[in-house]
């Protein structure tokens, strides 16, 4: 019968399989290397920008927009494409959101958005950045479903939109995961590939250091980002963060405050809820979900001398406070699914921005040069005025003033049509100074479009200034830590390693391998205890493997709870001797014993209201010299003051009156001291004019210190020195350090304020 073929069951289904395959992997579930967007939310994109849903503009119902995309783009039903508009709005989901959305459109904890009548969006304005130019001919024109229309191949996005948004799809037979990033992470990426064409994925990591999530985290295995930015694949595992808090009375909390990216809070919640009923978590007391708009906030109550790493580890192991993401970075290429490297993208990218510029130069240099054609006439129009009046007057028709014009001034076809447009009262009122300052512009304009086409190096200077504009606008800080370390729960290889502990500067503390710290730092094994003695006479202690092995370190409230002005002033370890003493005066000899310290903390040294402690020193020799900020120095035996267990007051060790302090104190190893004050006025005293006294005696002056000077900062015996200006340790040897008299205010020896001296 006519129209009727036949073909064997098998070809039909093979073939009609393969067209469904490919529809759905190039017109459904991969985004497209160029815009990093899925059809859905390029149709979305556009449609809303074409009804000037933009960010500058009152938000517009979701069903609207939903309805409009429907019919005259996506006809696939309105669920795909409100789901894909929601996600566009999330600010969990997407790192930097396409969509701005007015009202419920879910949540971390699985909650549905609201039906798309109550709902309301309108573009954020880094979406404008997807469909700037459009209307200047960047990218092709298709057909829509219908025929009807035409929409975009293609939106001309300004920044690397796949990456910094990331995308994930399922198609038949190929998938893709491409994880967010840092926009100016990626951006700096780019820049440098612009420059650097020759590039590898490897040399871009400088600058990417690896995905970032909108909801934070931490990576743990930074070793195998290498794989995933040189091969287009991988897995990483992130973890959530948590930090400890002290609770009413002695009760303290474990708090996770970020959780993996995609990972249902509330689904997290039950799972620490069932583990607490079976005793498995057997330190927690209860779980609850404080969080609110300000972020995530689980609290977890601890039980008196639970371990807070050994729960947080329980909780890694157990739930999905700790998640690995298999990334595959698959996106369109030429119509094809291609793997992605992190440099074939950003050269995709890169190639696309050539492109995308050279067509709008192209238009840009078109439409001048059109309109110079114009503008000159317009001035041979005004340089002849009278002949042009006098043409079109006498003229019996259009045409025939539009070749008079031709063949009487000198215009050309373009021109003459130009001239008789514009009103004759326009014309003889027109400014001849502002089209001759028009046509300035234009050729300005076109010498300029005229280099980015005969140019690459302008051309990428255009591409480069775009992007920076951009990094300018949207870049903010990384949310993803980067981790350096496994942090497993306590094994025996890391129990037996040697490490360096070293505090650095504002609270934090880090362990490592190696020693780049001159000052604050010990050295232990992994299973050696580490105390904390901070100046408000509270001790610490865990275990050195406790402490995050990284670069960067850890704050220390993220171990134990500390107050707000309160510092770590000694790191301490099992059967050290000390000597501390307070602001006040009062001072303690004590030997550390891990076993008499609780697990949750407790005092080393009870303080008196208002006091706290000033300095810890190591006992080192059996002299001790003690300084205040006023200048007066006390030399006394170590024997003299008593020793005393942790949980216990001090004893008077120097009298100190209305507007002094200690600030310092040193064991004496040899015959001079160092003292310095704030403005770096230093001297070295010979420590036989310090007559050595009883405990509680004031003490003599051996530093004259007043607003010139400064305070007097610290004092130190050892012959290489450090001081600290800001938060820079620099060297100073004791023998550029004059010897002065006791009444002498010193020598100024540095150009610079000083905070500490060791």
């Amino acid at each position: 019968m006519a129209g009727i073929h036949e073909r064997e069951i098998t070809e039909e289904l093979k073939q009609s399989y393969i067209d469904y395959a490919m529809s759905v992997i190039v017109g459904r579930a991969l985004p497209d290397v160029r815009d990093g967007l899925k059809p859905v939310q390029r149709r979305i994109i556009y449609s809303m920008s074409e009804t000037g849903s933009t960010y500058n503009n009152p938000y517009k119902k979701s069903a609207r927009i939903v309805g409009d995309v429907l019919g005259k783009y996506h006809p696939h039903g309105d669920a795909s494409v409100y789901d894909a508009l929601v996600r566009m709005a999330q600010d969990f989901v997407m790192r930097y959101p396409l969509v701005d959305g007015h009202g419920n459109f879910g949540s971390m904890d699985g909650d549905p958005p609201a039906a798309m009548r109550y709902t309301e969006v309108r573009l954020t304005r880094l979406s404008e950045y997807l469909v700037q130019d459009l209307d200047k001919d960047t990218v092709n024109w298709v057909p829509n479903f219908d025929g009807s229309l035409k929409e975009p191949e293609v939106l001309p996005a300004v920044f690397p939109q796949l990456l910094v948004n990331g995308s994930s799809g399922i198609a038949v037979g190929v998938s893709t995961y491409i994880p967010p990033h840092n926009l100016g992470e990626i951006i700096d990426a780019t820049l440098h590939f612009l420059h650097n064409p020759e590039a590898t994925s490897r040399q871009l990591m400088r600058f990417v250091k690896g995905p970032d999530f909108p909801t934070g985290g931490q990576i743990i295995n930074p070793q195998d980002l290498v794989k995933v930015y040189e091969e287009g694949k991988g897995v990483i595992r992130v973890r959530g963060r948590a930090k400890l808090e002290e609770g009413h009375g002695q009760k303290r909390r474990l708090v996770i405050y970020e959780i993996p990216y995609m990972v249902n809070k509330a689904e997290l919640v039950s799972q620490i809820a069932q583990l607490i009923r079976d005793r498995k978590l057997s330190g927690v007391d209860e779980v609850r979900d404080e969080s609110n708009r300000q972020g995530v906030r689980v609290v977890l109550e601890l039980k008196k001398g639970a371990s807070f790493h050994h729960i947080l580890n329980q909780l890694y192991e157990q739930t999905a406070l700790e998640n690995s993401f298999a990334i595959n970075m698959v996106a369109l290429k030429d119509g094809a699914p291609v793997q992605l490297t992190l440099r074939d993208y950003i050269a995709s990218f890169v190639d696309f921005r050539k492109e995308t510029i050279l067509r709008r130069t192209r238009y840009l240099l078109d439409k001048a040069s059109k309109r110079r054609e114009v503008v000159e006439g317009i001035l041979k129009a005004l340089d002849n005025i009278d002949l042009v009046i006098e043409i079109i007057r006498n003229a019996e028709t259009t045409d025939q003033a539009k070749r008079r014009l031709m063949s009487q001034i000198g215009l050309t076809e373009v021109q003459a049509e130009a001239v008789l447009e514009i009103k004759l009262r326009s014309l003889v009122h027109m400014e001849k100074e502002k089209v001759e300052q028009e046509l300035e512009s234009l050729l300005k304009a076109i010498a300029e479009y005229t280099e980015i086409l005969n140019s690459e190096t302008k051309l990428l200077e255009v591409i480069a200034e775009e992007l920076k504009h951009v990094k300018k606008l949207f870049a903010d800080q990384r949310r993803t830590l980067i981790g350096f370390s496994d942090q497993q729960t306590e094994t025996v290889q890391a129990a037996e390693e040697t490490f360096f502990i070293e505090l650095l500067e504002y609270g934090i503390i880090r362990r490592s391998k190696t020693q780049t710290n001159l000052v604050d730092f010990i050295e232990v094994q992994g299973s050696d205890p580490v105390m904390f003695l901070t100046n408000f006479g509270k001790i610490f202690c865990i275990s050195a493997y406790e402490i995050p092995e990284s670069q960067r370190g850890v704050a220390l409230n993220a171990l134990f709870p500390m107050g707000n002005d309160e510092k770590v002033l000694l790191l301490g370890t099992q059967n050290q001797e000390l000597i501390a003493i307070s602001e006040k005066g009062k001072g303690k000899r004590f030997r550390l014993d891990v076993e008499k310290i609780p697990s949750r903390g407790g005092y080393y040294f009870l303080l008196d209201p208002g006091d706290m402690v000033s300095v810890i020193v190591p006992v080192t020799s059996k002299e001790l010299v003690v300084i205040s900020a006023q200048g007066k120095a006390l030399r006394l035996d170590v024997e003299s003051i008593p020793e005393r267990g942790l949980r216990t007051g001090g004893v008077k060790v120097m009298r100190t009156y209305e507007g002094d302090r200690v600030v310092g104190a040193t064991c004496l190893k040899q015959k001079y001291i160092v003292t310095m004050t704030e403005n770096a006025y230093a001297k070295r005293t010979d420590i036989d004019e310090i007559p050595k006294r009883n405990r509680g005696a004031a003490g003599v002056f051996i530093h004259k210190a007043n607003e010139t000077t400064g305070p007097v900062i610290g004092v130190s015996c050892n012959e290489n020195m450090l001081y600290r200006s800001g938060r820079e340790w620099l060297p100073l040897s004791m023998s550029d350090i004059p010897v002065c008299s006791k009444a002498s205010m010193g020598k100024k020896v540095l150009r610079t304020l000083i905070n500490r001296l060791v």
